[in-house]
């Protein structure tokens, strides 16, 4: 089926937009650790929304980050974006069929009550709502706190997430094979295109992937994201789909949920697509 067309309706509140973008950043760093992509003593503990989280202590990485999440602050206020992934990819040219694992982050923003403006504190940084006028600006101290609570459960479930999942493969583990790469899945054409004319950051996002998604967090009671989302004649939406990034179809996987929540702020659903195969040995 087609992507569904923007909403018509206003961008996000800021401090929606600025609470998914402080998690997208805080997850991507913890999976990089917990899944042993890079050397552990590269990361330090955090604390983040009364959860421990580690963060990588390399200035280029750390950057790297930094700079693609905030160049989605725009498409996921308008509503452009709603899915996330991180590839965590072998580097070994032989290494065609695909990511060993695709850690999903699906999210929507509830905009049930207003925002105010200008505030991009995220939730780590404080600033709630206070009655005024008998209305409520922002959200309340409730929806913070819970909306944090989810995030913190999120953050701890992926911190144990080797429970879940099989071993990466040992020998990439071992030859410092491993690396990772973020896709941003667009409900729209051209996303990818305006980020990269739009100025600093959005250089880091040079490709364009159009789909959805579907997954708790938008209503859909699905976590499968498919061999990749596909354009309007059924090829790939822009170039050909890299290997690296996305399965191919008819690749054997399987799909193991993380956390999902709904919260007044966002509502959040994190899964996990591995290769049957990607095992450690």
């Amino acid at each position: 089926p087609s992507p569904p067309s923007p909403s018509p309706s206003p961008s996000s509140s800021p401090r929606r937009v600025d609470a998914t973008l402080e998690f997208l950043e805080a997850a991507i760093h913890h999976t990089l650790h917990a899944r042993g992509v890079y050397p552990k003593e590269l990361f330090e503990p955090r604390s983040l929304y009364g959860a421990r989280v580690q963060r990588c202590r390399h200035p280029d990485l750390d950057a790297y980050i930094g700079d693609a999440v905030s160049a989605l602050r725009r498409p996921i206020a308008a509503g452009d974006v709603k899915r996330v992934v991180l590839a965590i990819k072998d580097d070994d040219a032989a290494a065609s069929d695909g990511p060993l694992e695709r850690f999903t982050f699906d999210f929507l923003l509830r905009d049930d009550g207003g925002d105010t403006a200008g505030d991009s504190r995220g939730l780590n940084g404080g600033g709630v709502a206070e009655a005024s006028g008998g209305s409520i600006r922002g959200p309340s101290r409730a929806d913070v706190e819970q909306c944090s609570r989810a995030f913190a459960a999120c953050l701890s479930k992926i911190a144990f997430v080797d429970a879940l999942l099989t071993p990466l493969p040992q020998a990439a583990l071992n030859a410092g094979r491993l690396s990772f790469e973020l896709v941003a899945y667009s409900t729209r054409e051209g996303v990818a295109a305006q980020l990269c004319a739009g100025g600093t950051h959005g250089g880091e996002w040079t490709e364009e992937r159009v789909g959805a998604g579907a997954s708790y967090a938008t209503g859909d009671a699905s976590r499968d994201g498919g061999p990749g989302p596909t354009g309007p004649t059924g090829g790939p939406a822009v170039g050909d789909v890299e290997p690296g990034v996305e399965f191919r179809e008819g690749t054997t996987k399987e799909v193991v949920p993380v956390k999902s929540a709904v919260t007044p702020i966002v509502n959040l659903d994190v899964f996990v697509e591995r290769r049957r195969s990607s095992v450690g040995g």
